[in-house]
């Protein structure tokens, strides 16, 4: 899945071989780390 545009800091991830469990339990990994670099979204 190609970066519709590129942008060093972002990246798309490709969930599509896991099941919703796994999928989740990796978000909450991945969204525990951004917010420990206070690296989250703020509109």
């Amino acid at each position: 899945m190609a970066d519709p545009e590129e942008f060093p800091e972002h990246v798309l991830i490709d969930f599509s071989d896991y099941e919703k469990k796994e999928i989740e339990k990796k978000a909450k990994i991945l969204r525990a780390n951004a917010e420990s670099r206070d690296w989250l979204y703020k509109p």
